[in-house]
């Protein structure tokens, strides 16, 4: 007997653009979920036409938060193809979109104009800045979300300028949260019977993800400054140069530290007192790296990540995309996923980030053609 997948026989309709909500629709997918992207003619997603490297003529963008799903083209300016979504939706369990709420309201599908169509939908809808506030519909993208959000403003150096995140967080960040939700949703209707509205926002997933900063900032009233890669109270906790490349490492306990100092020859660091605890160690530690940074540049990267493994320091090499998806580690445990796409050829993906015993990783679909299931989904509401 074949194990049914997770989300088996649930009926997701997509209306998302760009990432948060394709990404949210695309791990449902993963776990099963029948997902219908609703995609506008004539371009459909804009991220189809990101470029320039494509797979096969697919926009690798596109590739990467579309699988598992199937394409519909709609023209919801028009009364016919709106009422097809209509009937979508009356067939459905999740609706996403993260469309502007004014933006929403003008198609005819907030919330409040669709829930009798159906009073078992989970409506899922993604946002800016939050579903309430005065700037409910002030456009944001995830750059912009990470500056309003707080997040920017401690990344970087100190001496220079915030920077963003090197990966989309706020966007990747709301379209998990949002999943999140939309599971808890069904199992809540599974208690009830009854659908309900689950939203989240750019502002809100990123702001979340301050966690202890923002505790510290509550309980001090002072905001938390840029400090690099640096931790503001744990030393060595940082990147650091070596002779050919460079190493994070993380000393976090005391245990960890006289590991570390027996290990690099450093024991002298043991006995002086100006490094002698977590404490010591935070406050001084302009004294204390530059000692590091030479001990360091006097080995190779594989030499030091070799040393502090071999007596379970934290460390690891900052790796570049080629070192991570050859490392025999990431290759156990299946990080990169390769499938064909009927047209394209071979394709890759990161593979699902989770793990379950009963339900294989599997891409079961490549990401559609812009509305290549038109008629096999509307088959399936006549």
């Amino acid at each position: 007997m074949t194990t049914p997948a997770p989300l088996e026989g649930i009926r997701v309709v997509e209306m998302g653009r760009v990432m948060a909500a394709p990404f949210c629709a695309q791990m449902l997918g993963d776990l099963g979920a029948d997902v219908i992207k609703v995609e506008m003619p004539p371009g459909g997603d804009e991220s189809r036409s990101y470029g320039p490297h494509n797979f096969g003529g697919i926009s690798y963008y596109f590739a990467s938060l579309n699988r598992n799903k199937r394409s519909i083209t709609l023209d919801l300016k028009q009364e016919e193809d709106k009422q097809t979504l209509r009937r979508l939706l009356e067939r459905s369990d999740v609706f996403i979109h993260n469309s502007l709420p004014r933006a929403i309201e003008g198609l005819g599908f907030a919330y409040e104009q669709v829930k009798g169509l159906n009073e078992r939908l989970i409506y899922c809808s993604i946002s800016g800045y939050g579903a309430k506030g005065p700037d409910k519909n002030t456009p944001s993208l995830d750059m912009i979300a990470q500056a309003a959000s707080g997040v920017m403003s401690i990344t970087g150096p100190g001496d220079g300028p915030p920077f963003r995140a090197g990966v989309p967080i706020a966007d990747l960040t709301a379209g998990m949260f949002a999943a999140y939700a939309i599971l808890g949703a069904l199992r809540q209707r599974d208690q009830t019977g009854l659908g309900q509205e689950v939203h989240t926002s750019l502002l809100e997933a990123s702001a979340s993800l301050l966690t202890y900063l923002a505790s510290q900032y509550f309980i001090t009233g002072n905001n938390p400054q840029r400090l690099g890669n640096a931790h503001p109270s744990i030393v060595p906790y940082d990147t650091y140069p070596t002779s050919d490349g460079w190493v994070a490492v993380a000393v976090v306990n005391q245990g960890i530290w006289q590991r570390f100092c027996q290990k690099l020859g450093l024991l002298e660091l043991q006995s002086d007192e100006r490094f002698a605890t977590v404490a010591a160690r935070g406050a001084n530690r302009e004294e204390l790296t530059p000692i590091l940074v030479e001990k360091f540049q006097q080995m190779s990267t594989l030499e030091l990540v070799a040393a502090m493994k071999e007596v379970s320091v934290p460390c690891e090499a900052v790796r570049t995309l080629e070192m991570v998806f050859n490392d025999e580690n990431s290759k156990a445990i299946g990080l990169k996923a390769e499938f064909e796409h009927p047209e394209a050829g071979p394709m890759a993906a990161i593979n699902t980030p989770y793990h379950l015993s009963a339900y294989p990783d599997t891409i079961r679909r490549p990401p559609p053609k812009l509305g290549e299931h038109t008629e096999e989904i509307l088959a399936e509401l006549s």
